[in-house]
């Protein structure tokens, strides 16, 4: 499975949440997730079969927080940590074309201006994860759950020191609109994006009526697919327990309206359970048909989902002296005034030849 020729045709949907929804299974309060992973890997292959079942086309492994930092234990071989829960994951979808992602977050620590963690250090921490998991052969790599652009940064780095993967980046912000250390989603988006990132948006931290706010600072800007992974409403302390109450049908109807903000890749986050997956399927049961429009010297890709109309993607098309096809210039644009173009040599453009270039 190719992220990007799916992307050409469709939403990618990713899992839900592993903690909360572990929790739910039996995993204790107060314990390493991780290592309880590796002690109950029945319990974690369930889950991710859950997932899978549900609809996702990519699952995360559990390795969160398996870096040398949160895992104090220096009898714990991090390297041989990571593989051996990234290889449940891939255990439980070799019979599906479900793909997996390395999970890479926080050490809990800030990296230096914000906090005292040396960022060389940080990169060194994450490159232990990678290496672990790209023992195991995941398929991707995702870095998610950052409130530091700079530890951000450090596992970026990391990942794209030693491989070339797709590499998904999420960060968490605040009610404000700013990450925890006060970094604004475009200045994030830029820095991610110009370091290597694959596909950059949002995660945790809010539900997706609030998370919607954030994509909406990005997409115009965006030139890679935006990510968001909203948790299932706000939590709430109900009977001294933390409990997201946001319906599996509300979650997807929500989904919904992220996609028509421009979000290509969604999935949940804390309090979503593989029901919430499966709403959110149900949502884009059918792959989009794509529907091209000469307008004006412009191809509009129109992504058309049952019952909504997605204007996805404008693209140039431009021709050589000879008035064949040079090269289509992939580059979500504004509508401008078909003398502007004319300035430009652009012209008119066949469909079947735009068809086939989207096809490769």
């Amino acid at each position: 499975m190719n992220i990007n020729n799916i992307l050409k045709r469709r939403a990618i949907i990713l899992d839900g949440a592993c903690g909360t929804s572990l929790h739910g299974m039996g995993m204790p309060a107060g314990v390493l997730p991780e290592l309880w992973c590796l002690e109950n890997p029945g319990i974690l292959s369930k889950l991710h079969k859950n997932y899978i079942d549900a609809g996702s086309d990519i699952i995360y492994s559990a390795t969160f927080g398996a870096n040398r930092v949160k895992i104090e234990d220096k009898k714990v071989n991090i390297v041989a940590l990571n593989k051996r829960l990234a290889l449940i994951a891939k255990d439980a979808a070799a019979s599906s074309k479900v793909l997996v992602a390395g999970d890479i977050s926080s050490t809990g620590r800030f990296v230096k201006p914000f906090g005292e963690l040396d960022f060389n250090e940080a990169v060194d921490i994450f490159k232990e994860q990678v290496k672990g998991l790209l023992k195991a052969e995941v398929d991707l790599f995702v870095i998610e759950t950052m409130m530091d652009i700079q530890e951000a940064r450090a596992a970026l780095l990391a990942v794209r020191e030693m491989s070339n993967k797709f590499t998904i980046v999420t960060m968490s912000y605040e009610k404000s609109g700013r990450t925890l250390n006060g970094t604004d989603p475009l200045s994030a988006l830029i820095t991610l994006e110009s370091l290597g990132a694959s596909a950059v948006g949002a995660n945790c931290s809010s539900g997706p009526v609030d998370m919607k706010k954030v994509i909406l600072k990005m997409k115009d800007y965006a030139r890679v697919p935006i990510v968001a992974k909203p948790n299932a409403g706000m939590p709430k302390m109900i009977a001294n327990k933390t409990v997201f109450d946001m319906s599996e049908d509300r979650f997807a109807k929500a989904g919904k309206s992220l996609v028509l903000s421009g979000v290509s890749i969604i999935g949940g986050c804390c309090g979503t359970e593989p029901k919430h997956i499966e709403a959110l399927k149900r949502e884009f049961k059918e792959e989009l048909n794509i529907n091209i429009e000469i307008k004006d010297f412009i191809c509009q890709v129109i992504y058309d989902y049952p019952q909504m109309k997605v204007k996805a993607k404008s693209y140039y098309v431009e021709y050589d002296e000879t008035q064949k096809l040079k090269k289509l210039v992939h580059e979500e644009i504004k509508w401008v005034k078909k003398e502007e173009l004319l300035k430009n040599d652009m012209v008119g453009a066949d469909i079947e030849i735009i068809k086939k270039i989207l096809e490769k």
